[in-house]
């Protein structure tokens, strides 16, 4: 599949307001300069930025630290790490390419200590390949933030526009724990090792609009055969990562976005549980905040299993993750603790052959309007329901709203519940042309651990087992509801 991506240069202007000024004064200004406008931020065009600093090609190999607006040569293929450290920046790489392939670590960061601020920095026409992230922004030290304490200082208004980002070995764009009010417009994440894009735990009010989501998440706990530790010849086969992870991040805007081919689906919004508390306790921090409040608008979503899958985790053994959240249920290899993803909202959406469009296991969501087309008779377009915390807790999903959806996938009965589900409202939703009702649904086949689509023996012999068929487990056709 080819993609061609039409990157232009943005020009923000957000016009303050003159008060009680005198009309005489205002005429002779008027005369003089032709218009009057306060600035709040202006992004402009490198051509009309003075003193811009040129990076030069005798420096393409350097790791750079960069506290002022600054280009590069688009001539030039740079393998350095750029670190931008300062507010009031605009770096331009004008198309030039950043190349990490075969390096860790990251290619351009924005960085400050957590008790500083930093802000209104831009990040424009660049393509970043390889490294781990291609692109993060951090604030050094978030993990010894006091719960309250976390938003006093902080990095925000950071825009990263008409980029690529492909090929990294970890999350391609990593917007750190609180982080807030980042923009990412026209954006393309293609084919990074884990998440295209990873919101953690903290980071509120950020917005990702008009980027592309395409072929991510198949090298961390990818789809392929690997060797259970300790175990003779016993492997795992994983289901990769998302297009987009929302993980305890909130009030975000993720609008105009096209996910496809992203290895376990398109958005999965979740908290972590704490994992690495006792295994890797210097990268271990308290997860405080939901993954609430979210809109998600707009956007395509084309094949795959789960196009949004909202509290992802509710459901999911994460005994391999060493949490430090409590668990309700629990046993050998067996953990599984509440995730939190309430009160999220899917708007006007477009699902293409996708097994699950909308698969919820939280309270409070509300799917409104999205379209759904394609695929088979087993395909759905709105599953909810939750197996452990209805079972062991008598907590059924509660509120979820399913209204003026539409769906063309050759299945008449595309609207499920599953184990149980209060105080929804479905309004509204068509099938076919028809009107559809919500039926109750068979139960989801569920991994047996996060992460893991199977487990099995080796070949006789030793080596490799078969890939498992089918890959991964769906529910299948169901009898229509009358």
């Amino acid at each position: 599949m080819s993609l061609e991506l039409k990157f232009h240069k943005r020009v923000v202007i957000r016009r303050g307001f003159v008060k009680r000024m005198n009309v005489v004064i205002v005429s002779v200004m008027l005369s003089i300069a032709g218009a009057i406008v306060l600035f709040t931020k202006v992004v402009h065009p490198v051509s009309s930025i003075p003193k811009m600093a040129l990076i030069l090609c005798s420096s393409a190999g350097s790791d750079l630290t960069v506290t002022s607006s600054t280009q590069l040569d688009p001539n030039c293929t740079y393998t350095g790490h750029f670190n931008i450290t300062a507010s009031n920046v605009f770096f331009d790489c004008r198309g030039a390419m950043i190349d990490g392939v075969g390096k860790s670590g990251i290619g351009i960061e924005v960085s400050a200590p957590a008790n500083a601020d930093l802000s209104n920095v831009t990040i424009d026409n660049c393509i970043v390949k390889g490294f781990t992230n291609g692109m993060r922004i951090t604030r050094v030290g978030f993990r010894s933030l006091q719960a309250g304490a976390e938003y006093v200082n902080g990095i925000s208004g950071v825009l990263i526009e008409n980029s690529k980002i492909i090929d990294s070995s970890g999350a391609g764009l990593y917007i750190d724990a609180y982080v807030t009010h980042t923009t990412v417009n026209k954006v393309s994440l293609l084919g990074d090792g884990s998440t295209g894009m990873y919101l953690e735990a903290g980071s509120m009010d950020n917005v990702v609009e008009n980027s592309v989501f395409l072929d991510n998440g198949y090298v961390s706990n990818g789809p392929y055969w690997q060797a259970v530790p300790g175990l003779n010849n016993v492997w795992w086969w994983g289901t990769g990562r998302e297009g987009l992870a929302i993980d305890g991040s909130r009030n975000n805007i993720i609008k105009g976005n096209k996910f496809q081919g992203n290895s376990a689906g398109g958005i999965f919004l979740y908290k972590n549980c704490g994992e690495d508390v006792n295994s890797q306790p210097q990268s271990w921090f308290p997860r405080r905040y939901d993954s609430s409040n979210n809109l998600i608008e707009n956007n395509t979503f084309t094949g795959g299993v789960d196009g949004v899958w909202i509290g992802s985790r509710m459901s999911q053994d994460v005994e391999p993750l060493d949490c430090s959240e409590s668990s309700y249920i629990s046993g050998k290899l067996f953990d599984i603790k509440l995730d939190h993803a309430p009160n999220n909202t899917v708007l006007n959406n477009t699902f293409y052959d996708v097994t699950y469009g909308v698969r919820i296991e939280d309270n409070g969501t509300r799917v409104i309007g999205n379209k759904f087309y394609g695929g088979s008779n087993a395909n759905y377009a709105v599953v909810v329901g939750t197996r452990y915390r209805t079972s062991m807790l008598s907590e059924p999903v509660s509120g979820t709203s399913i209204i003026d959806n539409i769906s063309n996938i050759p299945n008449p009965s595309p609207y499920r519940w599953i184990y149980g589900q209060v105080d929804s409202k479905f309004q509204n939703n068509s099938s076919l042309n028809l009107f559809a009702n919500w039926c109750p649904g068979k139960d989801l086949p569920l991994d047996p651990l996060l992460f893991v689509e199977a487990v099995r023996a080796g070949a006789s012999g030793g080596g490799v087992p078969p890939p498992p068929n089918p890959t991964p487990a769906v529910v299948g056709t169901q009898t229509p509801c009358s």
